[in-house]
């Protein structure tokens, strides 16, 4: 490996810090917005209960949805820093990287608009709780085929950062891991109803590579690749 990718240009650096930094935040706002707003507020089997809990706590429904509009905004910021840093080892495949997580940002935007319209109606309550809860599906489900291309988006990245980079091998691998359980669980969840009732085991079984793979990848990014040569 010759010095020069060794020790990233300036604008390499700018592009790791970018990366990082937007990998990290989004994992701050998905535990708020999915785990702690959406898991206290939905319940997917009661449409009733879902809306009671929503127009008790219009506020923390709105947050929850600030957060996935900042997670939007850290995905496209994440596209290009990998782009920017990645490309250095293997352009082509950079781009091919780049672009699918570029076109699961866009699916998770349009996601997130399924939420956005329910907001006009919950103070008069002009959505009836079937209703609320279709589009909460509806944001779910565009979510879930999103995480299918970002699935493939982590496999070019797990392949890139396994060869000639210094992404240490164990987070390459995770991120390998994390790919092949994205696409398995979404592509699984779309397709069969039988499997929600093996979807918390198979979440459970990658969701350490999912967790370790991306954030230790932006952790590295931000301490590694930031430092003075």
């Amino acid at each position: 490996m010759t010095l020069a990718l060794k020790m990233p240009l300036p604008q390499q650096r700018s592009a790791a810090l970018t990366a990082g930094l937007s990998i990290i935040t989004m994992a701050i706002l998905a535990i708020f917005s999915i785990g702690y707003a959406f898991g206290q507020l939905i319940i997917l089997e009661d449409a009733i209960m879902t809306m009671n809990n929503i127009q008790q706590d219009i506020s923390l429904f709105v947050l929850g949805i600030i957060g996935l509009i900042l997670i939007f905004i850290c995905d496209l910021l994440a596209s290009w820093g990998l782009w920017g840093y990645f490309k250095r080892f293997d352009e082509t495949r950079s781009k091919w990287m780049a672009g699918f997580r570029l076109v699961y940002t866009i699916i998770l935007g349009i996601a997130i608009t399924t939420l956005v319209l329910i907001l006009p109606h919950l103070p008069n309550s002009t959505l009836s709780a079937s209703e609320v809860l279709d589009q909460i599906q509806n944001f779910y489900t565009i979510w879930s085929f999103g995480l299918i291309i970002f699935g493939l988006h982590l496999l070019f990245l797990g392949f890139i950062a396994l060869r000639e980079t210094p992404v240490p091998k164990t987070i390459s691998w995770l991120l390998l891991i994390a790919a092949v359980g994205y696409l398995f669980n979404n592509i699984a969840s779309l397709s069969s109803d039988h499997y929600l009732h093996y979807k918390p085991i198979v979440e459970m079984i990658f969701s350490l590579p999912m967790i370790f793979g991306e954030l230790g990848l932006g952790i590295w990014l931000i301490v590694q690749n930031n430092k003075k040569s």
